[in-house]
């Protein structure tokens, strides 16, 4: 019972279940939405996941900003064009 109470106290654990829950409400309200696209709900999944992670300088937010701007075009594209899957 003790490992219990210091691994939910660990900041691993912490880590795990803040993934778990943005992977969660990506997949189960931002995809399903139907007022937001698909690109606008990987963009804000994608820009929240790397600020959480990353260091709160100005300088780290807005290169978190932009690789996400980046890699959503690069997944929408290489996705939905190139390899020609339906995205939702």
């Amino acid at each position: 019972m003790k490992k219990i109470k210091s691994l939910t106290k660990s900041r691993e654990f912490l880590v795990a279940l803040g993934v778990i829950a943005l992977l969660a409400v990506y997949i189960f309200v931002l995809i399903p939405t139907k007022w937001i696209r698909y690109e606008v709900a990987t963009f804000l999944f994608l820009s929240t996941f790397m600020v959480l992670f990353n260091d709160k300088t100005v300088k780290k937010i807005a290169f978190s900003i932009v690789m996400s701007v980046i890699a959503t075009i690069v997944i929408t594209y290489g996705f939905g064009t190139l390899a020609m899957i339906p995205l939702p």
